[in-house]
């Protein structure tokens, strides 16, 4: 039995269609209203280059490619929106720093104090690591706050800015504003708005190139060399740089891979200048889903059964579509982009461009748009998923089961339908079937849409 009218993952494409189908819930915000996703506000690249982070005002994670997901701060209460994603040198976690200067530490990154101190005198806009182990903080006003390990790098090494407080150069009184610090070994760059580029410890000095627009973001691309993201979505490469002079309109964060970089926008748009697409977060839930009207576990259960059934959902005619893969795809279905970055095999083009399907994430994706009449998870894979629910100890029909090595790095997600039992797409262009879970290694757990 092969599914042949496959995944509409696509809230944009799925809307139209499922106009007069069951179990819609407009989102409602408190008060009765409107209420929109929280902007991205910055992204970062693996050390492997092959993967990035997006991180959302709210602590929402979004990761991508060779990216990890360690946990995020969505739904905490934050004492100022995020600011800032800094990754630990082995990829194997990463730091969240709000505006006021906390820190928040996931995977293997080392728990930083909560805060600066003294405090800063303007919000924070940028953070860097530098060195293993440490943090240094930039206040939109040029202020420096080292956190952490970035302590024992030293006041000598830095030029003097290993202590809190300004730069030479930058804010107070010279009316320049900071816009990002990139680390280095034992030492940072500082970029201000205006482009000037100032360097500290064993950063090395870099000519400021001239600029269209004022910078919003900066990264490093090899051990001399900056882009610098302005506001015109521009990039333009600074002293070893190899490359730059993409646009993206609308960019305010830049990633940088070996052979190309990535551009976010607030709206969790990426471009992709030299490298893969590898996803973006356009069709994000916003906060709206916790506040999204009940949906009985039962009617989900259901919907996934109809589909192993191969019964047609209403308002749905059926027709294959080509495959949307849950972990990564731009608004419109497939074909994944990110599935043929880096692609060595012998088949040309890359199969996935015509593969017919969907996968795990991408099944329990499309199963919770029928219920829900929106795209409540978006375009994340299993671990995003899972962050997006609560843990539960006694499974209801419609929650979802995860299997992986921890919460922290699933790799597989069925639609529980009880008992012992799930429906599940196995693998890629696979046939939809009924499975039991028992038999099954590495079970994280079930999980209920959190509301």
């Amino acid at each position: 039995m092969r599914i042949t009218y496959t995944a509409l993952v696509s809230a944009t494409l799925l809307g139209p269609l499922l106009a007069a189908g069951p179990a819609q819930a407009a989102p409602v915000a408190p008060g009765g209203q409107g209420c929109r996703p929280a902007d991205v506000v910055a992204s970062a690249a693996t050390p492997d280059g092959g993967g990035y982070w997006l991180a959302a005002a709210d602590g929402e994670i979004f990761p991508y490619g060779t990216a990890p997901y360690y946990g995020s701060a969505l739904g905490t209460r934050l004492t100022a929106p995020i600011a800032d994603l800094v990754p630990t040198a082995t990829g194997g976690g990463y730091w969240l720093v709000e505006g006021d200067g906390t820190v928040l530490a996931y995977g293997d990154a080392a728990r930083a104090r909560v805060g600066v101190s003294p405090p800063a005198t303007e919000r924070i806009v940028s953070a860097a690591r530098v060195g293993a182990r440490g943090l240094v903080l930039l206040g939109a006003d040029g202020g420096v706050y080292p956190v952490g390990a970035a302590y024992s790098v030293g006041a000598g090494h830095l030029g003097g800015a290993g202590q809190q407080g300004h730069l030479g150069g930058v804010g107070g009184s010279t009316g320049k504003s900071a816009a990002a610090v990139v680390g280095t070994r034992r030492g940072f760059w500082v970029v201000t708005t205006s482009g000037e580029v100032i360097s500290y410890g064993d950063a090395a000095p870099l000519t400021s190139p001239p600029l269209s627009a004022p910078v919003v973001d900066a990264a490093a691309q090899g051990a001399d060399g900056l882009l610098l993201l302005t506001a015109d979505g521009r990039v333009t490469p600074a002293g070893g740089a190899t490359f730059g002079d993409g646009e993206a309109a609308g960019g305010t964060s830049i990633a940088v891979s070996r052979d190309g970089y990535w551009v976010a926008g607030r709206d969790g748009s990426v471009t992709e200048h030299g490298v893969g697409f590898l996803g973006d977060a356009l069709t994000r839930p916003s906060i709206c889903q916790y506040a999204l009207e009940p949906v009985e576990g039962a009617a989900i259960a259901q919907i996934a059964t109809d589909i192993l059934g191969e019964q047609a959902e209403p308002g749905w005619v059926g027709g294959a579509v080509p495959y949307s893969w849950g972990g990564g795809h731009k608004r419109a279905p497939g074909p994944s982009l990110g599935t043929c970055s880096g692609y060595t095999g012998s088949i040309r083009p890359c199969p996935a461009t015509k593969t017919v399907g969907l996968d795990c994430s991408g099944f329990a994706r499309w199963v919770y748009d029928l219920a829900f009449g929106q795209d409540v998870f978006g375009g994340v894979a299993t671990t995003g998923q899972l962050a997006r629910m609560r843990k539960v100890t006694a499974p209801e029909p419609g929650d979802l089961v995860f299997f992986g090595s921890s919460a922290q790095r699933t790799t597989h997600v069925g639609v529980y339908v009880g008992p012992d039992q799930m429906i599940e797409e196995p693998f890629t262009g696979a046939t939809v079937r009924l499975a039991s879970i028992r038999p099954r290694k590495n079970l994280v757990g079930y999980y209920h849409l959190a509301r």
